[in-house]
């Protein structure tokens, strides 16, 4: 690479960079040259032309290289003033975009909260009618709060939705309180005689216990009684027998009486057992009678409260498909209503040509809900 300098000064370095293939040809050349060496590896002479020759190739390289980086580092400098100019353009374009636009945009912020706050005061109707699970007196607090709330001009264009959606969850609640009423004053009653039955029963079980042991003692005690007669009967036979025998048999009768005596005594002490052995059976008795009660008390309250689930869930299905029939013949009403006011009604004369209509008091004309 003898004309090294010829090949790589700058004009050829930019020529290169600002015409397509122009590196490819600049490499070419300096191929051509470097391998035109024909090196002897023998030598010392041989061996130092070729690192020479290879480190003149990785001087074109960074050389190159470098003046590339540096059009690189100018054309990215332009660029970024052109990003720059692009940024402040549609910063001052939206800002003069937002400025112009303001007086609309607040307006339309107003007006979305103006009518979201009617639709949420509408939408509390609904869900004050929303009477699962509640209470007669829930639903009459309900009922009381719906009834109080009063529908003005402040209402604007919602006053006729909110009229209609006012009475309707008045009605809702009027027939859930009725229902619940009802409901709950059977549930009272049912509560009051299961428990006079409970009560009844518990006495019933009490009376018979104290009943049987009183029969259970006295049939021992007679029992004890006449076994004590059989014995003195016994004692007293045994004593006339042994007044007729002669001295010699006076040793004979005095032991046959030491014996009659222990086997009384052994007898009063097992009719004492028995007796003891009789009042604990009936108190186990007793004790069984009284847990096979309460399970029994346990069975039928069991199947009261499933009466009563059944009939609240009735009540509850019930209650839910009369909501959907208001809800479909309020959609009904308000969809007709709309299409009247269009056609030149106001809202009061609609509203009372809706009723007329449900009534059949038009000739020729019905709703089909």
């Amino acid at each position: 690479m003898t004309n090294e300098v010829s090949i790589f000064n700058q004009n050829n370095i930019v020529a290169a960079f600002e015409n397509k293939g122009g590196l490819d040809d600049l490499f070419s050349r300096m191929e051509k040259e470097a391998k035109s060496l024909v090196p002897d590896l023998t030598t010392d002479k041989g061996r130092k032309a070729i690192a020479a020759q290879a480190h003149k190739v990785s001087k074109a390289k960074v050389l190159v290289d470098d003046h590339g980086k540096d059009l690189v580092s100018a054309e990215k400098a332009r660029l970024k003033l052109i990003d720059d100019d692009r940024k402040s353009w549609r910063d001052r374009c939206d800002a003069l975009r937002d400025e112009i636009r303001a007086p609309l945009t607040a307006w339309e912020d107003a007006e979305k909260e103006r009518v979201e706050k009617h639709r949420a005061n509408i939408e509390g109707f609904k869900l004050i009618s929303q009477t699962v699970g509640m209470s007669a007196s829930e639903l009459l607090f309900a009922l009381n709060t719906a009834k109080a709330q009063v529908i003005g001009d402040e209402w604007e264009e919602f006053k006729a939705e909110a009229i209609v959606a006012k009475q309707a969850a008045i009605e809702v609640l009027e027939f859930a309180l009725d229902a619940q009423t009802k409901l709950e004053a059977e549930q009272a009653e049912l509560a009051r005689l299961r428990q006079e039955s409970i009560e009844r029963e518990q006495q019933e079980r009490e009376r018979k216990i104290a009943e049987d042991a009183a029969n259970a003692a006295r049939l021992e005690a007679e029992k004890k009684a006449n076994e004590q007669r059989q014995a003195d009967a016994k004692r007293e036979a045994d004593a006339i027998a042994a007044a007729e025998y002669a001295k010699r048999e006076a040793e004979q009768a005095k032991l046959n009486a030491e014996r009659e005596q222990a086997r009384l005594v052994a007898e009063n002490e097992a009719a004492e057992l028995r007796q003891k052995e009789t009042l604990r059976q009936a108190e186990s008795d007793r004790v069984a009678a009284l847990a096979k009660a309460e399970q029994d008390q346990k069975d039928a309250i069991e199947a009261e409260r499933k009466q009563v689930e059944a009939k609240r869930l009735e009540a509850e299905q019930a209650e839910q498909k009369r909501l959907a029939d208001v809800e479909h013949v309020r959609g009904i009403n308000q969809s007709l209503m709309a299409d009247f006011v269009a056609q030149g009604l106001t809202d009061e004369q609609a509203k009372k040509l809706i009723k007329a209509i449900a009534k059949n008091a038009i000739k020729h004309i019905s709703i089909q809900y």
